[in-house]
């Protein structure tokens, strides 16, 4: 269904609704397609996205949200999931008009204490993020101090942040 899906959107409309004769699982893939255009050319402004994961059902939302809805997204969740490192940087760097990120009880993006280092991603995320101004971290377990510094950096314009509930560590010695 989703490779007919992702075939159908090139379609033009007339064909379609002429592909959608074919059997139920091409007129379900061609509803797929046309939902998915006008998702994208309504400009939603805000989504929530909760208890994602690493899989690939889960990287294919996130790569979607970006594609579809990226330009329009002012205000994204992504509460209580756990997407990885690199859907998550792509996610952002398809949302460049973001004001609100909610990444409560998203601990698997600081864990590794890699989020951001490199300095090419880091500044590909502050270009994104910088008319961000509402930061929300609650909830986090993992936090530590140099990825919240990597993430707080990339973040310009920041008016608020929520730490509530989180549980910052802190690194003896690091520069």
């Amino acid at each position: 269904l989703q490779m007919l899906t992702y075939i159908l959107s090139f379609l033009p409309l007339s064909d379609q609704k002429e592909a959608s004769l074919v059997s139920r699982a091409w007129y379900c893939a061609a509803q797929n397609a046309l939902r998915e255009v006008s998702l994208g050319l309504r400009g939603i402004s805000c989504i929530s996205l909760t208890n994602l994961d690493g899989s690939p059902t889960s990287q294919q939302v996130l790569q979607s949200v970006a594609y579809h809805l990226g330009l329009h997204l002012q205000s994204l969740c992504l509460g209580g999931g756990s997407p990885t490192e690199a859907s998550f940087v792509a996610l952002i760097l398809g949302c460049p008009a973001l004001h609100t990120l909610v990444l409560s009880g998203c601990n698997s993006l600081f864990i590794s204490g890699m989020l951001f280092t490199q300095p090419e991603m880091a500044q590909n995320v502050r270009q994104a993020l910088s008319g961000l101004c509402e930061l929300n971290l609650a909830g986090l377990r993992d936090l530590g101090d140099l990825s919240f510094n990597q993430l707080c950096s990339c973040v310009p314009n920041l008016e608020h942040l929520s730490l509530a509930y989180s549980h910052p560590t802190f690194q003896l010695g690091a520069a």
